[in-house]
């Protein structure tokens, strides 16, 4: 617009019609700088606020109007700052020196009374305050709110800045009582100090926003015909935190997920790595953590929030900066002119700590990401691709900002691994979420009642559908799936799907057969197969037009639906790029490529297969594979698309799926569906080479288990995988024989239900007992119900940390009790009730082996702990109760003190943290005078006290059988040590007493070590 003499009263006129539209979505920030400016009194924002936001809009221009020039040229300075209006050049000076006023003037409020005061800093306040339930909670406490006040600032429908305008106008309409309680609570300094964005800043902010709201609006349902919206058809999933080795994972949600617990600038570590299966849901939950975002409900301390697929970035060919890096691959922000975007730039270089980036599939990107690079730490440096993202992730660029990194699990990333501050492993869908997905997904009554129905009655598929791809897939095939029978594999839950791909558009009246279908498609499946194969090999999963070419792929190949049109980036030249709907449909593709093309033999196809030990042949394989994959990359790739090296990046993980559908589709059910495609004779001799490197592949990995401490690890999760889908018991037999120790160890390697099924089915042949260990994964419920063919191999089971509840009890213990060898059972840390004690406590009772139950931080009270103690009288061989961080109470320790008046085995009791009182040390120090039969028992972090010290002192002065009491973390103080100490006098059984962290100094502490070395 140009123009001379131009005022704010006539600029905003000449807007008049655009402005309510325009204003509407930051309608209540333009008039929270109005108040805190002082152009608004309390009255007039009360009868703007109530109104819908078009509404409030036109009013708030009409006040504005009535109040002359000085008011409107504050509203036009408002309305630039949030980028709702562009004003004239010549009008831009006089603005910044009024917004610079009025900054100097909010700024100078320290003195001015508590209400007066929270209205001058109620933007920042709104744009910068998070703590907004801890602060409310704190008011109530202080009477500054009522209860009726608490709930209606925290409505769960609230955003969070509807929260603190909430609260901001309550406090007002209190009094200056209220208003003081909250400013003695808040760090007003800090929030304020930076001020807000400045415009160009302000409306790219918007423009991201927006950017993200749109891409988050629907989920692409692995397929280019179909689109959801993802609010109708998200279903959270589990996410653990994962700990180093030896310390316990944590539950997260997607709420503590995004508040982003990042460690300390000192520590340079700002990458939360979130790693999950492929189709776990990683891509899907950036998706709705960007689109919350943009919608201000999560990841409010940032800023700006950049979000980018790893493998689209991967055929970037040209150098980029970081500013063509956001500019250009995530959102641009038009027309940058007057310096605008200079601004951006500067304010993201000088608050990188307002900044978050997202990179999904890390994974994804080619062989470089893992050489040595060039250092960058400029802004406008253009750098290859994949340096820039290296530099990045390590803080060479932009050191500060915060980054959500996703990839497989198991992946290689090696040079990221010394930045990641946070582990989090995604572990699919709950056993009730997997239905509430088909029950959203299916909008007709009868599919959603007979997809259910199908899930509820097969535990394979059940188990299967934890995964969110396999889930949409079963939702989508459901009527395929369940018309065939026998095992669900995943293998043949794929072949589904792509009946689906090849039959759509045909005639649901004249339903064609699974190997009539796929001979008439067999040359579009072995070209699109062939695409798969070389780029897979060569960590790619995107192509462009010439990539297609190449392979023979046509129009109608494309258009059978297992291929998409990736988004497009400016930067990756003229041709178009392609993807498979996901990864695994590639992997299954590969697959059908290397067990039905020609090209590649038996030797070919055991090159895919991981192992430390092959023939000469398959090395020669090997080398072949890779000099075609080689060539391939060194013929010209099309306009955009970077050389890629073989097995590069993810080719590990991409070769395990690829062994995965391979497997599947040599399994002899899939006999008659590969004689359409193939010759028999080389299916034959595919199978049989399958057959023997499956063996071969468990005889590896038992053979080096000495050198990991007996542990597996997580590609032996695969090599089950591949005999599963493989499904000949013949071979899971002979490779059971191979388990020539009696362990197996699997803690920490993601276990989830549907590799239990795996799992299960090699371990049922075991020719002995072995000891499982299965500590921190995701067996869950379905898990255990899936390990029931072979609990009875089990001499000892641990599921430690597993999500089991009292419906997994419910599974487990039956069968226990039928085999009756069990000696050892970990329950530790999982989710269990008093529900569960009555049959824990039938297994104490009738299990003849039974020597430890480590029940341990579960929720059993002393209602739970009655059946327990009644079994544990009658028990003959129970040696060891775990019962740390319980809450039984003095009733559950009154329960076990009345079994050990029975009891003549029990050796180990550990009431840790369990809220055990007076009451219940004292009926146990009195079973104490009589037993000689427990050595150990452990009560610490209970809140005792000398008087329990007493009675404890008492009972060892005649006991003789205690070796252990473990007393630390309680309030005992010098006299209670001092009645210890006369106790050991006349006690020459106890070997330790622990009373560390009581309530003694350090002096003290020391004394009572010095008088007996027993003390600890």
């Amino acid at each position: 617009m140009a123009g001379a003499g131009w005022t704010s009263q006539r600029f905003l006129k000449s807007q008049r019609e655009r402005l309510p539209r325009a204003m509407a979505p930051c309608v209540a920030s333009v008039l929270d700088s109005m108040v805190a400016w002082g152009f608004i009194n309390h009255e007039e924002h009360e009868d703007v606020d109530y109104r819908r936001p078009t509404e409030a809009a036109r009013h708030l221009l009409t006040i504005a109007e009535g109040k002359g020039e000085e008011v409107e040229q504050a509203l036009l300075l408002a309305l630039w700052v949030r980028g709702c209006v562009e004003p004239p050049a010549e009008m831009r000076a006089p603005l910044v020196a009024l917004r610079d006023e009025l900054d100097a003037r909010c700024a100078a409020c320290v003195g001015e009374d508590p209400e007066a005061r929270l209205r001058r800093i109620r933007p920042a306040l709104v744009e910068s305050f998070d703590d907004v339930g801890k602060v409310v909670e704190e008011l109530v406490q202080q009477g500054a709110l009522s209860a009726e006040d608490h709930e209606k600032i925290l409505l769960p429908s609230y955003t969070r800045p509807e929260q603190v305008r909430t609260l901001l106008n309550l406090l007002d309409a209190k009094g200056p009582q209220s208003a003081t309680a909250f400013l003695n609570l808040v760090d007003v300094e800090k929030i304020t100090e930076q001020g807000p964005l400045k415009p160009p800043v302000h409306a790219f902010r918007r423009k991201l926003q927006d950017h993200h709201e749109t891409s988050s609006r629907h989920l692409l349902a692995y397929s280019r015909r179909e689109h959801a919206l993802l609010d109708d058809v998200y279903v959270e999933v589990q996410l653990q935190a994962l700990m180093q080795p030896g310390r316990p994972s944590e539950s997260v949600t997607l709420d503590s997920l995004a508040r982003g617990e990042w460690t300390s600038d000192r520590e340079r570590k700002d990458v939360l790595l979130v790693t999950g299966d492929a189709g776990s849901g990683k891509t899907t939950l950036l998706q709705r953590l960007t689109g919350e975002w943009s919608r201000g409900r999560l990841l409010s301390c940032f800023e700006l929030v950049f979000a980018f697929g790893c493998g689209q970035l991967n055929v970037v060919k040209k150098e980029l900066s970081l500013r063509e890096l956001l500019f250009n691959h995530c959102c641009s922000p038009g027309d940058g002119g007057g310096g605008g975007l200079d601004v951006v730039v500067r304010y993201i270089a000088g608050h990188p700590e307002k900044v978050l980036f997202c990179f999904d599939a890390i994974d994804e990107f080619r062989e470089d990401f893992l050489a040595e690079g060039r250092v960058c730490a400029s802004t406008e440096e253009p750098v290859p691709m994949a340096d820039l993202l290296k530099n990045l992730l390590q803080g060479n660029v932009l050191r500060g900002s915060k980054k959500i990194v996703t990839a497989r699990t198991g992946a290689s990333l090696q040079p990221l691994d010394v930045h990641v501050c946070r582990r989090v492993a995604i572990a699919g869908f709950s056993d009730d979420a997997v239905l509430r997905y088909q029950q959203k997904f299916h909008s007709e009554e009868g599919a959603r009642r007979n997809a259910c129905e199908l899930i509820r009655t097969n535990p394979d598929i059940r188990s299967l559908c934890q995964v969110p791809l396999y889930c949409w897939i079963v939702s989508k095939c459901y009527d395929r799936i369940g018309g065939r029978g026998g095992v669900s594999t995943v293998t043949e839950i794929y072949l589904s799907m792509l009946e689906v791909f090849l039959t759509r558009g045909e005639s649901k009246a004249a339903p064609t057969s699974r190997a009539t279908l796929f001979r008439a498609n067999r040359d579009a499946l072995l070209r699109i197969g062939k695409l798969a194969h070389v780029g897979l090999l060569a960590a790619r999963t995107s192509f462009t037009t010439p990539d297609l070419d190449a392979c023979g792929v046509t129009q109608r190949d494309l258009a059978l639906g297992a291929t998409v049109h990736t988004r497009r980036y400016l930067g990756f030249g003229e041709g178009d790029v392609f993807g498979f709907v996901h990864f695994t449909v590639q992997a299954l593709f590969a697959a059908l490529y290397a067990v039905a093309g020609a090209e590649l033999g038996p030797d070919a196809l055991l090159a895919h297969f991981p192992n430390a030990v092959r023939p000469k042949a398959v090395r020669r394989a090997v080398g072949a594979l890779g000099s075609c994959v080689a060539a391939a990359a060194e013929a010209p790739p099309g306009p955009g698309a970077a050389p890629s090296r073989p097995l590069a990046g993810s080719g590990g993980a991409n070769l395990r799926a690829v062994c995965q559908f391979a497997s599947g589709l040599l399994s002899k059910r899939h006999g008659e569906l590969l004689a359409c495609l193939a010759d028999k004779a080389s299916v034959r001799r595919k199978r049989a080479a399958v057959r023997k490197q499956l063996r071969r592949s468990v005889k590896d990995h038992v053979r080096r288990l000495d050198d990991r401490d007996g542990h597996l690890t997580p590609d032996f999760v695969w090599v089950l995988r591949w005999l599963f889908e493989f499904q000949e018991e013949k071979v899971a037999r002979k490779a059971a024989r191979d388990f020539a120790g009696g362990h197996v160890k699997l803690n920490y390697t993601s276990l989830g239900p549907a590799d239990c099924t795996c799992l299960s089915y090699l371990l049922r042949h075991l020719p002995r007992p072995v000891i499982a260990e299965l500590d921190n994964n995701f067996i869950g419920d379905l898990g255990l119900q899936q390990l029931l063919p072979c609990i009875g191999k089990f001499s000892e089971l641990r599921l430690s940390i597993n999500r089991i509840t009292d419906r997994g009890v419910d599974i487990l213990i039956p069968e226990l009790i039928k085999h009756n060898i069990v000696t050892f059972l970990g329950l530790y840390k999982n989710q269990l009730t008093d529900e569960s004690t009555p049959l824990l406590a039938e297994l104490v009772t009738k299990s003849s082996h039974l020597k430890t139950l480590a029940l341990g931080e579960n929720r059993i009270t002393g209602d739970g702990m009655v059946p327990l103690a009644n079994a544990i009288k009658h028990s003959k061989s129970l040696k060891l109760i775990l019962l740390w961080g319980n809450a039984v109470g003095d009733r559950g320790a009154e329960c076990l003190a009345d079994a050990l008046e029975v009891n003549a085995t029990l050796e180990f009791i550990s009431l840790v943290s369990n809220k055990v009182g007076h009451a219940g040390v004292a009926r146990l120090a009195d079973v104490l005078h009589r037993n000689s039969t427990l050595k150990t028992l452990w009560l610490g972090e209970n809140d005792l006290g000398d008087e329990e010290a007493f009675l404890l002192a008492d009972c060892l002065k005649s006991n003789k059988g205690l070796k252990e009491l473990w007393l630390n973390k309680n309030k005992i103080t010098m006299s209670g040590a001092r009645a210890l100490l006369d106790a050991l006098e006349d006690n020459a059984t106890v070997e330790k007493v622990v009373l560390r962290q009581n309530a003694l100094s350090e002096e003290e502490y020391k004394e009572v070590l010095a008088k007996d070395h027993r003390m600890d």
